[in-house]
């Protein structure tokens, strides 16, 4: 997956909760695939409410 700020933020996210002991499986994916959304559309911003709502209704 190539790396946008979206991706890196939720990778580095994921590793965050990961190191605190939490098992974040199903999260862990929703936010992996939100990030490919991102990717795929060739966002390179910030999260927004707008990109948010966009891939929701996607």
């Amino acid at each position: 997956m190539n790396n946008n700020l979206i991706s890196r933020q939720i990778e580095e996210y994921i590793s965050y909760k990961k190191a605190l002991g939490y098992q974040i499986k199903i999260e862990s994916q929703e936010l992996r695939r939100f990030a490919a959304y991102t990717v795929s559309i060739g966002y390179e911003g910030s999260l927004t409410k707008d990109i948010a709502f966009q891939w929701a209704n996607s």
